[in-house]
């Protein structure tokens, strides 16, 4: 029983890490898109129906450096992503 509670912590942040990297993979990749939306969470961690969510933004910082881990690791996919696959901006008149 003693061990019950150190495990489900490290179970939750297991489960909980990168999850901003996987919301952005899913969005379509950006360069550090993780990183981005936990910032993004961090300084307003509101909900989309527009109400305020502290828990967000403890969540945005545990998950920071696991995201800033991830978006480095995945960087490679990212670039190839945002340079060839990424449609260009059409032109001004």
């Amino acid at each position: 029983m003693k061990h019950t509670i150190p495990s489900l912590a490290a179970l939750a942040l297991l489960l909980l890490s990168g999850c901003g990297t996987i919301a952005n993979l899913a969005e379509g990749p950006r360069v550090y898109g993780g990183v981005r939306t936990d910032v993004r969470m961090i300084g307003d961690p509101r909900l989309p129906d527009g109400t305020h969510s502290s828990p967000i933004a403890v969540l945005a910082i545990v998950d920071l450096p696991l995201s800033a881990a991830l978006d480095t690791a995945l960087l490679p996919i990212t670039l190839i992503f945002e340079f060839h696959y990424v449609p260009e901006e059409t032109p001004r008149k």
